[in-house]
């Protein structure tokens, strides 16, 4: 859904210059009013109604948090350009505020500018680099580049920051495509050890024990991938070959 630029206003940035203004208590409470009405509007998906609550709110009282929000909001809307608006405002009001450079990062990649995400990416690692979920953005960026080595190394720092399933999943398929085989069976086990629900540890240790030559063990992890994601092509395409390789060597 396509909405009109709401905060590319001249009006919007003066709010900004008054951010050393002391506020009255009731300020501060009617603009927490509107900020979590705009919360639940959100939560209902009514968007509209959110960003106005949270105009309201800026004007009263400029907060980071309801700036935040706002770009939030615009990210959910798949508003990009409005979203970037949004999140470029905090990194000139509070440099430090690393979070919304780590918006910044998912915006450019959902408009297909790998270098601009990556590159946000690092600036939020830069003030936050004890931050895992910005590491994951960091190596799908380096996953998109093909650069493999990079990704596993990103996904290393976040491991070591937190274990996840998610992270081992994709520190075994930066693995896979670095032929590093017996790694990348080794995360999916510790993967599927914290959960059996994600499907991508079953496909890639699938894929790791086919190219090794073991089809029959390849195949019972696809259909289990399958039985997770029964609209998985790849898993079932791979399932495939794997009987049929299997079936020719008898």
């Amino acid at each position: 859904m396509k909405i009109p630029n709401f905060i590319i206003t001249l009006s919007f940035i003066p709010v900004f210059c008054f951010s050393q203004q002391q506020f009255s208590k009731s300020d501060e409470l009617r603009a927490d009013q509107f900020y979590k009405s705009a919360i639940e509007h959100e939560h209902a998906t009514e968007y509209r109604l959110a960003i106005s609550d949270l105009r309201q709110a800026i004007k009263i009282m400029p907060k980071n948090e309801y700036v935040f929000a706002l770009g939030n909001i615009f990210y959910n809307m798949k508003a990009y350009d409005d979203a970037i608006v949004a999140f470029e405002i905090l990194t000139k009001s509070t440099p430090s505020y690393a979070e919304s450079y780590y918006m910044l990062g998912w915006c450019y990649d959902c408009k297909g500018d790998t270098a601009s995400a990556l590159n946000y990416f690092y600036k939020c690692y830069e003030y936050d680099p004890k931050n895992e979920r910005n590491l994951l953005g960091m190596a799908v960026q380096y996953k998109k580049r093909g650069d493999y080595i990079a990704m596993k190394g990103c996904m290393n720092k976040a491991l070591s920051i937190k274990i996840k399933e998610e992270f081992y999943t994709t520190r075994a398929f930066a693995e896979l495509n670095l032929g590093q085989y017996i790694s990348a069976i080794d995360d999916c086990d510790k993967a599927i050890a914290i959960s059996r629900e994600h499907p991508d540890a079953f496909y890639n240790q699938g894929v790791a024990l086919k190219a090794m030559g073991f089809y029959e063990k390849a195949a019972k992890d696809f259909d289990q991938a399958l039985i997770l994601d029964p609209k998985s092509t790849e898993a079932r395409d791979q399932r495939d070959d794997c009987l049929s390789l299997l079936h020719q060597k008898k």
